[in-house]
Formats: structure tokens, sequence, C-alpha cells
């Protein structure tokens, strides 16, 4: 059967509307547990809209366009062409059911019947993509929808990594992405503030952060004689207004602060050393344990392509 030439973007938002519930899954708080549940429940029903479209049928009823119209009019289609259901009715209907708990009541899921409906909604989009239309969902590349063409190459490998489980690999290539965004693709140029109070609200906390234990090691130390490395507070302080301007940056961009402050915690620092033949070769330097999961991975991808998407918009 012939698809139609959007068939791969519609099941890239199908995909990118179960991603960002998925980085909300992971993230503490009911809100991040209310978006989660919608974001999922909507890339289930983004895609039966694909399947219906796209395998020429017609909604049973096109004046009740319920979730179950919606999937009954997709599942007869499929039955009629492939003689197989749609998998997980019980659970994808189950997952409904909380997102309009959640939505309309109030209801927010538990921490444990929220990463079940993470988990049944994956499974039922892999298992949709091949049973439809003989796709690999893992394969399906958010990356597309990126235009720069070196930036959307750098995501496109690291999403083929994560989908082979190089997680160690992604990762390093995620910082070297996030590098090559705020180094050259002029993030310190682009200062939008779409809400300057919360801009200078968020920037004060950071700044008062970073500063603080500089700022009070100097009161201890100014006004004695004590002997103290002043040369080492000023390169610290100095250190610290470097990561200021680019938090700034990232702030600026309208990215979640709290994902940039996860991805820095989570991720190696680059350092550069010099080849013999003058050119630069990477190492990176672990600070900290890095985990590097697959939850992990796919949290830092999230973030860099949101600040990508975000960067590309202005």
């Amino acid at each position: 059967m012939a698809f139609s030439k959007n068939l791969n973007m519609r099941l890239v938002s199908s995909k990118q509307l179960f991603l960002h519930g998925y980085n909300h899954y992971k993230i503490p708080g009911d809100l991040n547990r209310l978006i989660s549940i919608i974001s999922i429940d909507q890339g289930i029903e983004s895609f039966l809209l694909t399947t219906i479209s796209e395998l020429g049928a017609t909604l049973k009823n096109p004046y009740n366009a319920t979730f179950k119209n919606k999937w009954d009019t997709a599942n007869e289609k499929i039955k009629l062409i492939k003689k197989q259901e749609l998998p997980l009715a019980t659970e994808v209907f189950s997952i409904h059911k909380a997102r309009n708990n959640a939505q309309h009541d109030g209801i927010i899921p538990s921490d444990s019947s929220l990463e079940r409906a993470v988990i049944y909604t994956e499974v039922f989009l892999k298992k949709s993509y091949i049973l439809c239309f003989n796709l690999n969902f893992d394969k399906i590349s958010l990356s597309q929808l990126i235009k720069d063409r070196k930036l959307k190459t750098h995501m496109t490998l690291i999403e083929k990594k994560i989908a082979d489980e190089k997680y160690r690999s992604a990762t390093y290539d995620l910082v070297k992405t996030f590098n090559l965004i705020y180094r050259t693709k002029g993030i310190q140029d682009k200062l939008p503030l779409n809400d300057e109070w919360d801009f200078m609200s968020n920037l004060s906390i950071i700044a008062g952060q970073l500063f603080k234990k500089d700022i009070k090691d100097f009161r201890d130390h100014a006004y004695t004689n004590a002997e103290y490395d002043f040369r080492r507070l000023l390169e610290k302080m100095n250190e610290n207004i470097n990561i200021l301007k680019e938090w700034i940056s990232i702030i600026s961009l309208g990215v979640n602060i709290q994902e940039y402050l996860f991805f820095r915690k989570n991720t190696p620092t680059r350092e550069y050393t010099s080849t013999v033949n003058g050119k630069t070769k990477e190492k990176f330097k672990l600070t900290g344990k890095i985990s590097y999961s697959k939850e992990n991975c796919l949290r830092l991808f999230n973030f860099v392509y949101n600040t990508i998407i975000a960067l590309e918009s202005f």
C-alpha cells in the first residue's frame, strides 16, 4: 500500500509526543506527572489518527470523534488488511482513562501507575509502527525537524546510537553537539527576553548560587591577616562568570533551566589538548559519578534537541 509523503513526519510527531511525556515522567512532581500522562496519551491518539488517514479509513461516526471511535476505526481497518488487531487494547484504554482523570478531574497518577503507562505506551507504539507501516519506531528520527544540516547529521547519528544502546558514546556526542551549538551557532547573540521579569528572577537566583561561597570566603579573609590565596579566589570567580554567561544564554532561549542543570550534572566535561599536527583532540573529564542509562540518555537528548529547535525558531 502506498502512503502519503507526510507519513514519516506524522510518525515523528507521535514519537515526539511520547518522548516529551517520557521526559516529564523522569522529573519529580505532580505537574510533571500531569504533563507526562497527557503527552503520552496524545502520542497514542496522534498515531491512531495517522493510521486512519494513511490506511484510507473513515471514522465510524464522524460526529462523535471520541478516543474509542478512533481506536475502533483504526483497529477494524488493521484487522481487514493485516488480519491482526492493534496491541495492548486494555492497557491503552487504561492510559486514556488516566489522562482524562488527570486533565478533567485533577487526579494525578502515582509514580508507579505512570511508570506502567509509559512502558505500555512505548511497547504499543513500537509494535504498532511495525504492524501498520512496517517501520521501526527507534529509527524514526526526530532530527528530521532540524534545519541546520550539520546539527541534523550530529543528532541523527546520536539517535542511532541510542537505538543501538550505545549510551556512553551517545552522551559524549551530545556534549560535543551542545558545545557546537553554544560556541559556533550564535546562542550568545540571540537573547530575546520574552518574559523579562521571569528572566531576571531566574538570573538572580543563579548568580546567588554561583557566587555565595566566593563572597563568603572573601568576607572571611579580606579584613584579617590570615594568609589566603586571593589569586585563586579571583580565578574561581572568573570561572563562575563564564558559567553565568552560558546560563544567561540558556535561560534566554526559554529552555528549562532544571534540564540544563541536569545536563551539566550528568555529562562529562570536555577538555581540549593540542596534537602534534596542530589540530585539537577531544578529551573528556568525568565530573562525579555519571550513569550512562537509557533514561538519562533520552533526557539529555531531549534537552539538546529542544535547545536546537528553540534556537532555530528565532
